[in-house]
């Protein structure tokens, strides 16, 4: 896939400084257990003046959405912490701190290939980008429930 042909998925589920996020679908839309029923396809893309890096599969699950959309409500509530999206698979991951005046740094790290190629991309938001990050989660969290229980 091209980058280009990105504009057919239509505006992004997540969209947070040069990152954009697509959610298509679950991996196994007819499992139920947790471990597979949780898997997204996914595309993401960050957009630099003098870079771009695209990236597609099945790297986020449900849960981790969860567990950064908690951090972002806490964060969002005490202005201060920091909140990650840390997946378990390494395509992906996104940490963001913020400062007493209100600016979010936030780091993207994008792995096509973990092993061999490493895109890191840091940028400042302000705290008026939390709501709308929340929002764009509880979109996805509601169209993608989070299916069975975690056994160990």
């Amino acid at each position: 896939m091209k980058l280009d042909e990105l504009e057919k998925f239509g505006p992004p589920s997540i969209s947070l400084g040069g990152l954009n996020i697509w959610i298509h679908a679950r991996e196994f839309p007819n499992a139920t257990d947790y471990w597979d029923a949780n898997w997204l396809k996914v595309s993401a893309v960050y957009t630099s003046s003098s870079s771009k890096v695209w990236l597609s599969g099945n790297f986020i699950q449900i849960s981790e959405l969860l567990r950064w959309q908690k951090e972002l409500l806490i964060l969002n509530d005490l202005l201060k912490g920091t909140a990650s999206l840390n997946c378990l698979e390494p395509n992906l991951s996104i940490h963001m701190k913020i400062d007493k005046t209100g600016h979010i740094e936030t780091i993207v790290n994008l792995y096509d290939d973990h092993i061999d190629e490493k895109h890191e991309f840091i940028f400042s938001v302000d705290q008026t980008y939390l709501v709308k990050l929340i929002k764009e989660l509880n979109t996805i969290l509601e169209q993608y429930p989070l299916k069975g229980e975690a056994t160990t």
